[in-house]
């Protein structure tokens, strides 16, 4: 309805020859006479072509794998069409099933064990502008590393995830309840999880699958909650810019702040924001999806924030996003909107 997916379905695996798609149920596939109308199987493939705002967060399929084999059933599915490496990554979703995740010269391939159709091969990228603007075709094989005799694929889901707004930290890219510090590549932002509200307990940070990420546990689990903590620390010069929160509710504090950051919430996700002592504070009104933005990075250049939540009033905060910039950089949100012609930027100092 957004125009920003457009899937096609080919009868051959060079996607030269179009077949009608085939949805089936919760998954979709390829209906070129021959095979399984609702796979991706023998040799046909499947495009997805992305509008160059978006790319792909995570591909997941449903009834995948090799068949005819006695113990490794196992499909090789390769993703080809990304102009670089689009950071794949298999993560479980009841069990193990996409494994030997490779990339090579704009392909994705991996393992995908047979899912019975029980279980979800989730392949999630924490690079969506290696995707942008393309089409990627996926296409299937027998795995060398199983003794299947035959394969088939299914789509069940494709998230797309905006690609071009400066640097930030993609909920795709924190790894689960594996470490409890993570730093972005470029050495800008360091995100810490800890299990009380001081930030002193290291605890592993947690994600729920590509939407967002907290702190591992807890009752609302991989998010921030109860007497959880999360840390923002960022390197000098840069601050924080944007900060996106989906499944979130209740009373959230971020502190550490050197003044007001200036908080722009376009999207009404929030009531009675406040700021005072270095501390802002604000209501979640609902769950969804929010893009919050912050007009005073100087505020925030160099210093580690914490985010906590009121334990007392069953509420919880998950972040889907986190961008940061240069203090002195310019964002869409810094020039008032119908108000005047020109604008000029004071750049506000913590000196």
């Amino acid at each position: 309805m957004d125009s920003l997916l457009t899937v096609a379905a080919w009868a051959d695996t060079d996607a030269t020859v179009p077949a009608n798609l085939y949805q089936w149920w919760w998954i979709f596939g390829v209906d070129s006479g021959v095979g399984n109308g609702a796979l991706i199987d023998g040799t046909e493939s499947m495009t997805l072509e992305f509008d160059k705002s978006v790319g792909a967060a995570m591909i997941a399929f449903l009834y995948t794998g090799g068949t005819g084999g006695a113990t490794n059933n196992l499909a090789r599915i390769s993703i080809s069409g990304f102009a670089s490496d689009p950071g794949a990554v298999g993560v479980p979703y009841y069990g193990v099933l996409v494994k030997n995740v490779s990339y090579a010269n704009g392909t994705v391939s991996f393992d995908y064990l047979n899912d019975n159709g029980s279980d979800y091969g989730q392949v999630m990228f924490s690079n969506p502008a290696a995707s942008a603007g393309r089409t990627l075709k996926i296409t299937g094989a027998v795995s060398p590393n199983g003794d299947a005799t035959g394969w088939y694929a299914a789509l069940f889901q494709v998230d797309v995830q905006e690609a071009w707004s400066g640097p930030r930290l993609n909920a795709t890219s924190v790894p689960h309840n594996t470490i409890a510090s993570y730093q972005t590549a470029d050495s800008l932002l360091t995100i810490k999880g800890f299990s009380d509200r001081n930030a002193v307990t290291p605890n592993n940070l947690g994600r729920y699958q590509d939407e967002c990420f907290g702190v591992y546990g807890g009752p609302g689990g991989n998010v921030v909650d109860t007497n959880e903590s999360l840390t923002l620390q960022f390197k000098g010069g840069i601050g924080l810019s944007r900060l996106d929160t989906v499944y979130s509710s209740g009373v959230v504090s971020i502190s550490g702040f050197l003044s007001d950051p200036g908080l722009v919430d376009h999207s009404a996700g929030t009531s009675g924001a406040g700021y005072s002592g270095g501390v802002l504070t604000f209501t979640m009104v609902n769950g969804g999806l929010h893009a919050f933005y912050f007009t005073n990075r100087a505020a925030s250049a160099g210093q580690t924030l914490r985010i906590n939540v009121d334990v007392n009033a069953g509420s919880q905060f998950g972040i889907a996003l986190v961008g940061y910039a240069n203090a002195r950089t310019l964002i869409g949100p810094d020039v008032p909107s119908n108000v005047s012609s020109s604008a000029a930027r004071v750049w506000r100092s913590k000196l």
